[in-house]
């Protein structure tokens, strides 16, 4: 392989480690920030109680779990 050819490959797979450490340092900062409800056992009755779900979001819900 010739040198341009490997300066090429490396520059290419070096972004390509930065924009990775760059994107997993983004992810443990919105990790940390992230603030939930622990709603706790959920049945089917109970996810029509979930606050801030709209109808469709229940609906999906429901479908994923049961």
């Amino acid at each position: 392989m010739s040198y341009e050819l490997q300066k090429k490959e490396a520059t290419r797979n070096l972004l390509d480690e930065l924009k990775y450490a760059a994107l997993q340092k983004k992810a443990e900062a919105k990790l940390e920030q992230f603030t939930g409800n622990d709603i706790g056992f959920v049945s089917r009755d109970s996810v029509k109680s979930i606050a801030g779900l709209n109808e469709a979001k229940k609906c999906r819900v429901s479908r994923s779990r049961f």
